[in-house]
C-alpha cells in the first residue's frame, strides 16, 4: 500500500506490516472473535520462516492423531495466538524482498 506524498512513494505499513495486522484486528473485533481458537469453522493459516525452513500453522482444529501424514518435524502447530497476528505472518515477506 503505497501512498504518493510529495513525490515519494511511502511503504512504511507495508515494510512493516502494521496496516494489515490493524485492518484484520478491526475485523475481528467487530465480531467479537480476537483468538484464532474462538474461530467455530476449521481454519489453518500457514507461514514459514525461511531462516531455517520451519513452518507454522496457526489452527483453529486440533492437530490429527494421525502420526503417518506428519511429513516434517520443522512444522508447529500454534492454536492460542491472535488471528491477526497469524494472518500478518502469513503476509510478511523476507527483509531481502526490497533492495533499496
Amino acid at each position: 500500500m503505497g501512498l504518493i506524498f510529495k513525490r515519494q512513494i511511502v511503504i512504511d505499513g507495508l515494510n512493516s506490516g502494521k496496516v494489515i495486522e490493524k485492518i484484520i484486528e478491526k475485523a475481528c473485533l467487530e465480531r467479537n472473535i480476537y483468538n484464532i481458537k474462538e474461530i467455530p469453522k476449521n481454519l489453518i493459516i500457514s507461514s514459514v520462516n525461511l531462516d531455517d525452513g520451519t513452518v507454522y500453522l496457526f489452527s483453529s482444529i486440533l492437530r490429527p492423531k494421525d502420526t503417518r501424514r506428519n511429513y516434517s518435524n520443522k512444522i508447529k502447530y500454534i492454536y492460542d495466538a491472535p488471528i491477526a497476528k497469524a494472518v500478518r505472518a502469513s503476509c510478511s515477506f523476507p527483509r531481502s524482498f526490497f533492495t533499496m
